[in-house]
């Protein structure tokens, strides 16, 4: 390869995803193709890890996920500012940039956590141990490395909720030129709209270059059983069925090319993105369907009444290139070589009424967390996955999918559930997606942010931890309600708007006191960043911050929630950032005379350093 720069070891090979055999070969090859493709593999816009870091930062991050990556990658735009990115996992696999091998990577011990809940008493009873598994990004790019690279950002009325739990300044007026700001989109004019979307931002956006046809024949099911179809699930018309948008490059100002910039290799937890096990549909023509890009966000019968807060998304998986021979008409399966093309359609629990949490295991802050969710604990999530199987039916009946591709639904038996109930019945359908319950992996609002007066609240509006002046949480963790979609676009808004806050804080202050938010003695008018020591604990292993408690009477009166812990890990609850798998999440475009320091150096093993943390 001569792209014009040393290379570097960039990933597991695909060839580590396949089993052995023929698969070697051919997946071996593919691998090879994508690393010495330039513009997919970028060997010269990586960023190189640095394992013996400076003593001292002006600003540390913990986490090269979503929203890690993308404040560190701003904060070094400061002249100035030396920040330092610490990430626990190494460096992207170019085949993490094909949307359909995101199967590839999921359970790879280089680049996934590989957690699990605990036994769940309602919910993936199905599984074993009837435990849900939670993929989380172990990667500098986080779970943005191990997604499908869909783009949404939630709906007014989400931000509206935020703002009525009494959070100034998130409205969705408020947030709309923070995407508009970080956008660069390519459908502007021709899907999508000037006033919801921005142009000129480092995250690229648009369509698929290619949709295959199914893709506008289910969007003609979809009219035909009454749903609303648009073309931009982002903007004015943000319900119905559309073709969605994807995260296609982040290109323009990641976390390299600055020259401050280093990387170095609580209770009640809303742990609430629920979808239903998912129905199969076999089809009778042979062709590919590739992906089908095709979502939905639509209200069920038990949906606010207002008709402005969709509870209900559908989600189509097209097919996955995970792993092939290379042979020419293998079948598809070869296991079963009669079997039909099939495809997954699942309904999504968009705004769940069950709770879970995230506490500890033990005292060992490197042990995994001890993951509850409680899926489907409250009746109206089962009712909502059911109402949406009956609008999958009804797509599948439709003339165009029925006549066209001969849909026809897999013949599950659910466990026990056939046994119990009468096929196709509520009451059926009720107790299969608590046997074969698929969580979203899009878990939210373990430190969400509220007031003081809120005991569950752990950051305040500026993303502040209460009671102290120089930590934030910027995050997926941090919302106080969780948006009705995939959380990779809403992650990175707020990433853009804590390191706005950072910026007022550091830059717009005038004395000491107003950026530290306490008296000193020392002298007012510095520009610099000022440091204040801080020595909390470096947590390597749990995906997301562990408990916090404001108060040892809080815990006396609610003795099942987890005990009082500080301590944070990167991998808190992102999905993407800048190039949605990718992205590198801003870490790239490393520059030879770049103050970015990206680290795998064991946490125990550096040294703790004044910084502002978050």
């Amino acid at each position: 390869m001569n792209c014009g720069c040393a290379e570097s070891y960039i990933g597991p090979p695909l060839t580590d995803t396949c089993g052995g055999g023929a698969f070697v070969i051919f997946m071996g090859l593919l691998d090879s193709f994508l690393r010495k493709k330039c513009e997919i593999s970028e060997i010269c816009q990586r960023v190189a890890p640095r394992l013996s870091p400076d003593s001292e930062y002006d600003f540390v991050v913990i986490g090269g996920g979503s929203g890690g990556a993308a404040a560190a990658g701003k904060l070094a735009q400061v002249e100035g500012w030396k920040v330092l990115l610490i990430e626990a996992g190494g460096d992207e696999p170019p085949g993490s940039q094909v949307p359909a091998m995101v199967v590839n990577y999921f359970g790879n011990p280089d680049l996934d956590w590989n957690y699990q809940t605990e036994p769940e008493p309602v919910a993936c009873q199905g599984f074993p141990e009837k435990r849900c598994t939670w993929p989380r990004g172990k990667v500098l790019g986080g779970c943005s490395v191990i997604n499908g690279m869909m783009y949404t950002r939630g709906t007014p009325r989400d931000y509206e909720k935020w703002v009525q739990a009494d959070n100034p300044g998130w409205s969705y007026e408020d947030v709309l030129p923070i995407f508009k700001r970080f956008e660069d989109n390519q459908d502007i004019g021709s899907f999508v709209e000037a006033k919801y979307h921005g142009v000129n931002g480092p995250l690229t956006t648009s369509r698929f270059r290619h949709q295959p046809q199914l893709a506008f024949d289910v969007l003609r099911a979809a009219e035909e059983i009454g749903q609303n179809v648009t073309d931009d699930l982002n903007g004015e018309k943000y319900m119905g069925f559309s073709i969605a948008q994807s995260n296609t490059r982040y290109q323009r100002s990641g976390l390299g090319n600055r020259p401050g910039l280093h990387s170095l290799s609580k209770r009640a937890n809303e742990l609430n993105r629920i979808v239903a096990g998912g129905l199969s549909s076999a089809a009778r023509q042979s062709r590919i369907f590739e992906s089908l890009q095709v979502t939905a966000r639509i209200n069920s019968p038990y949906a606010d009444p207002s008709g402005t807060d969709p509870d209900l998304q559908i989600f189509f998986a097209g097919y996955t290139a995970n792993c092939a021979t290379g042979s020419i008409g293998d079948p598809e399966d070869p296991e079963n070589p009669l079997a039909k093309k099939d495809f997954t359609v699942s309904p999504v629990a968009l705004h769940p009424k069950s709770r879970g949490y995230v506490g500890l295991h033990s005292s060992n802050p490197l042990d995994a967390p001890k993951m509850v969710a409680n899926y489907l604990s409250h009746p109206d999530d089962v009712r909502v996955l059911v109402a949406g199987i009956r609008v999958i039916q009804q797509l599948a009946n439709t003339t165009i999918l029925r006549e066209s591709y001969g849909m026809a639904p897999d013949h599950e038996e659910y466990g026990e559930c056939l046994s119990k109930h009468r096929k196709d019945t509520d009451a059926f359908w009720s107790c299969a997606v608590k046997y074969y319950t698929g969580p979203e992996n899009h878990q939210a609002c373990s430190c969400k942010m509220g007031p003081k007066s809120d005991p569950l609240a752990v950051v305040d509006n500026k993303l502040l931890i209460h009671g102290l002046n120089n930590v934030r949480i910027m995050d997926a963790s941090a919302m106080p309600v969780l948006v009705s979609g995939n959380t990779h676009a809403t992650i990175v808004m707020m990433a853009e708007r804590g390191v706005d806050f950072i910026k007022e804080k550091w830059l717009g202050a005038n004395t000491i006191e107003e950026r530290l938010g306490q008296d000193s003695q020392r002298s007012p008018g510095v520009q610099a960043p000022v440091k204040q020591s801080a020595s909390y604990s470096f947590n390597r292993g749990p995906s997301f911050p562990a408990a916090f408690q404001h108060s040892d009477a809080f815990h006396r009166q609610n003795p099942h929630l987890p005990n009082p812990y500080f301590g944070y890990n990167g991998k808190y609850a992102g999905l993407s950032v800048y190039y949605n798998p990718h992205s590198y999440n801003q870490a790239k475009h490393q520059h030879k005379d770049s103050d970015l320091d990206y680290s795998t150096k064991p946490y125990s093993s550096r040294r703790k350093t004044d910084y502002e943390q978050f």
